[in-house]
């Protein structure tokens, strides 16, 4: 099925009826003999898997550098005062924090 998209979007931008003629045949194979796109679609899940998880790991980095890395800088320019302020309060009798 996704060799026939490929083709069918290779008709649409190229405008080569070729590919559309490529996909039907394609489409008519695949719904008479399913079993002869076994090993493609096993090549084509696994490159699909490959990619995502590139991907996805690019896309969580930026995330975290664009979302997360700031966010200090943010919080000390919007409560310049806030950095003295310890969140736990000091024993005073043992100096330590709870």
């Amino acid at each position: 099925m996704a060799f026939v998209l490929i083709c069918l979007v290779l008709t649409f931008f190229l405008d080569d009826i070729l590919y559309a003629k490529i996909a039907i045949v394609l489409l008519v194979v695949d719904m008479t003999v399913p079993a002869l796109f076994k090993y493609p679609a096993y090549l084509w899940f696994g490159l699909s898997r490959l990619i995502g998880s590139v991907v996805s790991r690019i896309l969580l980095t930026l995330i975290y550098f664009i979302v997360v890395t700031p966010v200090p800088r943010v919080s000390a320019a919007a409560c310049p005062g806030m950095r003295s302020v310890h969140p736990l309060p000091r024993n005073i009798s043992t100096g330590r924090h709870y």
